[in-house]
């Protein structure tokens, strides 16, 4: 089982201009939501474009290592054993209603039997 977060408008800002061969600043809450998930000792992966080209990859690579999460694995598929994806651009569908990013990330680490120290804030959307 794995969670992915994808990189560029999840974990930092979208590059201005670069055609991805930079990024932007840090998501600060969202690298410490991955460190803290990772320590848990869930399985995470980075889930995006770039894993497509080598250069890339390289760049979301050292950004990892940077950061002290080197270790994970970017990949650009799904599989079976994926449990959740952390993303900017999805809108999270569960159980029949649109949830917010704070209240679906609590829905699933709930699910998964985990929880954070300090629980993310959030409010439901209505259908």
């Amino acid at each position: 089982m794995w969670i992915g977060f994808d990189f560029d408008g999840t974990l930092v800002d979208w590059p201005d201009g670069t055609e991805g061969r930079s990024y932007g600043p840090d998501h600060p809450h969202m690298v410490v939501l991955l460190k803290e998930l990772v320590s848990a000792g869930l399985e995470c992966r980075i889930f995006t474009a770039r894993a497509a080209d080598p250069v890339h990859l390289e760049i979301v690579k050292k950004w990892l290592e940077e950061r002290g999460v080197g270790h994970l694995a970017v990949t650009d598929r799904k599989d079976f054993e994926l449990r959740a994806i952390i993303d900017d651009l999805a809108i999270t569908v569960i159980e029949d209603k649109v949830l917010t990013a704070p209240d679906a990330v609590n829905l699933i680490l709930n699910r998964l039997g985990l929880k954070l120290e300090k629980e993310l804030k959030g409010k439901s959307m209505p259908n």
